[in-house]
């Protein structure tokens, strides 16, 4: 039986603070929600609550699972959180050593994140390979985008090697496997498509590698036929119209996700 990747799977971490964070940071979020308000609220439960940034971590990767369009509003509510003095200037008990509670959460999420793409805890070994909206390496792919655009992530070597993988770069030493490709693929259109110039800005040189480029490298998905849904196809045209103005039509996740999925619109 599949399992769901994140570390949401075992509640136990959990249990201490999952009633609180639903309380005052539920999702969907309600559209007369005040943003800041739910921020003063975690801040609180972060103070009363000093080691509960993987549970945090682990709590927003599950919103971001119902509710994928969700995910910028999530963001932007943690980045608000991670810059006030109360919660830039804590430092909470991590591996013996007093560290900076921001530090804690951003490994906390980049744990999160190499778990969702990877689909680390679900029984079939290559995973979820399907392109529907149920994939959480799908919807982790979107939280890592919008991470990046907030400031609360940067690309490690797992979503890169994904994104290599899915952009048809071939590691001798380390062949993929073919049935991947296609989820692979659309985990880099998402996180091209969506954050394209932060990770062209920060991480460029990890994919000089790619033959000809990653603008060709998404054309030639597109040649080859890489994806068998339509809808796959139109978020690749999209990806590769950002790629050819140097990544500076960046779209937000909500249209990504209603273009790669409009079922969900």
């Amino acid at each position: 039986m599949s399992q769901l990747s994140f570390s949401w799977t075992n509640t136990d971490a959990l249990d201490k603070y999952w009633n609180e964070f639903c309380v005052v940071f539920p999702s969907p979020i309600p559209s007369d929600t005040v943003p800041a308000n739910i921020a003063g609220q975690l801040v609180s439960i972060i103070q009363k609550h000093r080691n509960c940034a993987c549970a945090l971590a682990a709590y927003v990767a599950k919103m971001t699972y119902d509710h994928p369009k969700g995910v910028p509003s999530y963001c932007q509510i943690l980045t608000s959180i991670m810059s006030t003095p109360e919660i830039s200037t804590l430092q909470v008990p991590w591996d013996s050593e007093p560290t900076p509670f921001d530090d804690v959460f951003s490994y906390c999420l980049y744990d999160e994140i190499d778990q969702g793409l990877e689909d680390s805890f679900n029984d079939n070994r290559l995973g979820n390979l399907a392109v529907e909206p149920s994939n959480i390496r799908l919807t982790t792919a979107l939280l890592s985008a919008s991470a990046i655009n907030y400031g609360l992530h940067s690309l490690t070597n797992t979503p890169i090697a994904i994104m290599r993988i899915g952009l048809g770069e071939v590691d001798p030493g380390s062949p993929p496997e073919p049935e991947q490709r296609e989820i692979f693929g659309v985990v880099a259109c998402l996180l091209l498509a969506v954050a394209g110039a932060q990770i062209m800005r920060t991480s460029r040189a990890n994919f000089e590698k790619i033959e000809g480029g990653v603008t060709h490298a998404l054309k030639l998905m597109k040649d080859i036929q890489l994806f068998q849904l339509p809808s796959a196809v139109a978020l690749l045209e999209r990806t590769i119209e950002n790629a050819e103005t140097g990544f500076t039509k960046d779209i937000s996740e909500k249209d990504a996700w209603d273009i790669l999925f409009p079922s969900s619109c």
